[in-house]
C-alpha cells in the first residue's frame, strides 16, 4: 500500500511538473507575446476608438499575440484571484518578449491563491502528510525498539535477521526465546532464541552446530542460526504444548514421554553428542509426543571442552557425580539424569533433598538415594541402577532403555 502510494504522489508531481513547464514554454521568436505569472494570465487591449477606449481580447500570457494596428494605448494583464496590472503601451516590446527579461508577476488577493495553480503539488503534499506521519512514527517506534534491544529485552515488531518477533515465549539466565516468523511468510511461525548480552559466546555458537545437526522426530527441530548486531541467535521448531513437569500426565504416560526421550538421547549419542541437561523443565510434551530441548550445554566428544577443568556444568540435582566433579562428558551421564528424571516421575520428588545447591551436590558425592519403591519393581531396580554413583554399572544404551520403558508404560495403562 506504501508504494502504491508513493507511486502516485511521484506521478501527482511529475504531472505538475511537465504542466508547469508546457505553461512556460516560449513562442516562436516572431511576433509580441509576455512573459507573466501566472503564465495562463488574460491579456485585453484597450483601443482607442471613435465611440471611446475598448476592450479587445488577445490571448494569455506566453502565447503569441495580435496586436490592433492603430489605436493601442495599453495592455490589462488579469487571473482570478490576483490584482489586475496595466502594460502600458511604450513599455511592450513589439516583435519580442515582454519584459526582455523576468517576468511579470501579479499580485494575489489572497496569500493561498497561487497554490491553486499548482493542484498537483497540494494534493502530493496532502497525500503525503499521512506517509510522512507514517514514516516518522515507525521511526520512533524503530528507536524505542532498538533501544530495548541494546538492553537485552527484544519487543514485538523487532528485526532479527530475516525474522521478525511476535511474543516472547520464555526467558532463561542468558537467552530468551521469542515466536518469530519470516518477513515475507508470517503464517509459519518459529522461535527463536536470543542472546541477552552483545557477544555470541562460544557455548551458544557450539549449540548452533550441534543443533542444526540433530534429525530425528523426538529432537526440537532446528533450522537457522546467525547474529544480529552483535548477539547470536537459534532458530528452531516451535512447539505447542508444555514442559513435562507441568504436563500433569499419569505414571503411564510419563513413562511413555521418557521412552521416547531415550530414543532421542541414543540419537544423540549415536553422533558423539552428550546432552548434560536431561531434566523435565527441557522435555516438551506436545500431545502424545516428547521432544527433548535445550542444548545449550551439549558438548560433542569430539570436540575441545570450553569449560576449564574440574568446573561442574549443568542443573544441580540432575547432575552425574562425575559432572559434578568436572569430568570429561561421557554418555552415561545422561543415563544419571535420566535416572533422576525417572525417579522424580515415579515418587513425585529428587532423590536427594538439601536445603541448598552446596548440600544437594554433596549429597549426591557422598551418600546413597533413598530406595525407590512401587510397582512395577523392575522400573524400581532399574531406575536405582542408573542412579548409580559407577558410570560403568548404569544399564544402557537408551534405545533398550527406551524398550522397557514402553513396555512398562502399556502395562500400567492395562491395569
Amino acid at each position: 500500500m506504501r508504494t502504491v502510494l508513493v507511486i502516485g504522489l511521484a506521478l501527482l508531481i511529475l504531472g505538475q511538473s511537465v504542466w508547469d513547464v508546457w505553461r512556460r514554454l516560449e513562442p516562436l521568436p516572431e511576433g509580441t507575446w509576455v512573459a507573466c505569472d501566472p503564465p495562463g494570465a488574460r491579456l485585453t487591449a484597450h483601443v482607442l476608438t471613435p465611440r471611446g477606449v475598448q476592450a479587445l481580447p488577445l490571448g494569455r500570457g506566453f502565447q503569441t499575440l495580435q496586436l490592433p494596428g492603430e489605436g493601442l494605448q495599453w495592455l490589462e494583464l488579469a487571473a482570478p484571484g490576483y490584482l489586475t496590472q496595466k502594460i502600458p503601451k511604450q513599455d511592450l516590446v513589439m516583435n519580442g518578449r515582454t519584459p526582455p527579461s523576468g517576468t511579470l508577476n501579479l499580485t494575489p488577493r489572497w496569500f493561498w491563491i497561487p497554490w491553486l495553480q499548482s493542484p498537483g503539488y497540494i494534493l502530493a503534499l496532502l497525500g503525503g502528510l499521512p506517509l510522512v506521519w507514517r514514516v516518522a512514527r515507525e521511526r520512533k517506534r524503530q528507536r524505542l525498539l532498538d533501544l530495548s534491544f541494546t538492553q537485552g529485552n527484544a519487543l514485538p515488531g523487532q528485526h532479527i535477521g530475516p525474522y521478525v518477533l511476535a511474543g516472547r515465549l520464555g526467558r532463561g539466565g542468558m537467552a530468551s526465546v521469542y515466536e518469530a516468523y519470516l518477513q515475507d511468510e508470517a503464517r509459519e511461525r518459529r522461535a527463536l532464541k536470543l542472546l541477552h548480552a552483545p557477544g555470541g559466546g562460544e557455548r551458544f555458537l557450539r549449540e548452533a552446530r550441534l543443533s542444526l545437526q540433530l534429525r530425528h522426530p523426538n529432537l526440537v527441530a532446528f533450522y537457522d542460526c546467525g547474529e544480529h548486531e552483535g548477539r547470536a541467535y537459534l532458530v528452531m521448531e516451535k512447539v505447542e504444548g508444555c514442559t513435562l513437569d507441568q504436563a500433569g500426565l499419569s505414571l503411564a504416560g510419563r513413562l511413555d514421554c521418557l521412552g521416547q526421550i531415550c530414543q532421542a538421547l541414543q540419537a544423540l549419542h549415536d553422533l558423539g553428542i552428550v546432552h548434560r541437561d536431561l531434566k523435565p523443565a527441557n522435555i516438551m510434551v506436545s500431545g502424545s509426543k516428547a521432544l527433548l530441548m535445550d542444548f545449550g550445554i551439549a558438548r560433542s566428544l569430539e570436540e575441545q571442552q570450553l569449560t576449564l577443568p574440574g568446573q561442574a556444568v549443568g542443573t544441580p540435582g540432575y547432575m552425574a557425580p562425575e559432572q559434578i566433579l568436572g569430568h570429561e562428558p561421557a554418555a552415561t551421564a545422561d543415563l544419571y539424569s535420566l535416572g533422576v528424571v525417572l525417579y522424580e516421575c515415579c515418587s513425585g520428588k529428587l532423590p536427594y533433598q538439601a536445603e541448598t545447591s552446596f548440600e544437594l551436590l554433596t549429597k549426591q558425592l557422598e551418600q546413597e538415594p533413598a530406595p525407590l519403591q512401587g510397582p512395577p519393581a523392575e522400573l524400581c531396580e532399574l531406575t536405582m541402577a542408573l542412579l548409580s554413583r559407577d558410570p560403568g554399572s548404569r544399564p544402557g544404551p537408551p534405545a533398550r532403555l527406551a524398550t522397557q520403558l514402553r513396555e512398562w508404560s502399556q502395562r500400567l495403562q492395562a491395569l
